[in-house]
């Protein structure tokens, strides 16, 4: 299983990042209930909380943030947002013209 990196894994229970590594694995929410003994409605709201938390808005991007640990550009926080979340020196990148 993919292990979440740097300041993206620390915002993230312990749970919300279990539905994470699962949800960038293609599985359903119903799968991903059966697989963590959950019903339906606590998996969305594990991953509506861990939207929330990453600034994002939808399960590709927080499939590609598992994937590789840095926030998609296109994902709807603004560079503040991200600075004050995760911190300038995980994402370096940010902020940078």
């Amino acid at each position: 299983m993919v292990n979440l990196l740097g300041s993206v894994g620390k915002l993230l229970t312990r749970r919300e990042a279990e539905i994470a590594r699962l949800v960038a694995t293609g599985l359903s929410n119903k799968q991903i209930a059966r697989k963590a003994s959950l019903s339906e409605g606590t998996v969305k709201i594990h991953l509506h909380r861990a939207y929330k938390k990453l600034g994002i808005a939808n399960r590709s991007s927080l499939a590609v943030i598992v994937s590789s640990g840095v926030l998609p550009a296109s994902d709807g926080a603004d560079a503040t947002t991200r600075r004050g979340r995760l911190g300038i020196e995980a994402y370096p990148e940010i902020g940078r013209r």
